[in-house]
C-alpha cells in the first residue's frame, strides 16, 4: 500500500512539474535610433584651492569623467502593460568639460535622469602665510553630483545641463 501511495505522489508530482511553462523574457524593445536629441553641458567642480581665495572658482572636471542617462525602456514601447528595466546610456566629458549625447527621444517625449558618476581627485589646497597665500599639500577628495531628473525633451532639440560637482 505505501509503494502505491508514494508512486502516486511521485506521478502527482512528475505531472505537475509538466504542466508548468518556463516564463521566458521577451526580446528587448527595439529602439528607434533615427530620433534624437542633443543633451549637452559643462562639467565643473572646484578641484584646486590654489587660484581661489574667494572658494567660488570652478576648474572643469577630468576628462573622462562619465555622465550616465538613466531613461524607463517604458517610453520607447508602444505597449503599457507589463515592466520594463531602465535602460542607461553613456558618455564621458571631454578635455574642456563638455559632454554631449545624442539621446534617443520619441514622438511623445522622453524623460530621463542624467547620473553623474562620482570621481576622486586631489584637491589642490593653500595656506596664508607671511601675509600671502602658498601651496599645501594636496588632498585626496571624493566629488558627488547628484542625479539631475530632465522632461520631455523632443526629436530635434538640443537641451543644454550644466553640471556641478561638489566633495566630501
Amino acid at each position: 500500500m505505501k509503494k502505491q501511495i508514494f508512486a502516486l505522489l511521485f506521478l502527482c508530482g512528475f505531472a505537475m512539474f509538466l504542466g508548468c511553462s518556463k516564463d521566458e523574457q521577451t526580446s528587448p524593445a527595439t529602439i528607434d535610433t533615427s530620433k534624437t536629441a542633443v543633451i549637452k553641458g559643462v562639467v565643473k567642480a572646484q578641484l584646486d584651492l590654489l587660484n581661489d581665495t574667494t572658494t567660488t572658482t570652478l576648474e572643469y572636471v577630468p576628462s573622462g569623467t562619465k555622465i550616465i542617462f538613466r531613461v524607463p525602456a517604458s517610453q520607447y514601447v508602444l505597449s503599457t502593460s507589463g515592466t520594463y528595466n531602465d535602460l542607461l546610456f553613456e558618455t564621458t566629458v571631454g578635455a574642456n568639460g563638455e559632454y554631449s549625447f545624442n539621446m534617443p527621444v520619441t514622438n511623445k517625449g522622453v524623460t530621463f535622469k542624467i547620473v553623474p558618476v562620482s570621481f576622486e581627485y586631489n584637491q589642490g589646497q593653500r595656506v596664508f602665510e607671511d601675509g600671502q597665500w602658498v601651496s599645501d599639500t594636496p588632498i585626496r577628495k571624493i566629488y558627488t553630483c547628484e542625479p539631475i531628473p530632465v522632461a520631455g525633451v523632443i526629436t530635434g532639440e538640443t537641451r543644454i545641463q550644466d553640471l556641478t560637482y561638489a566633495s566630501n
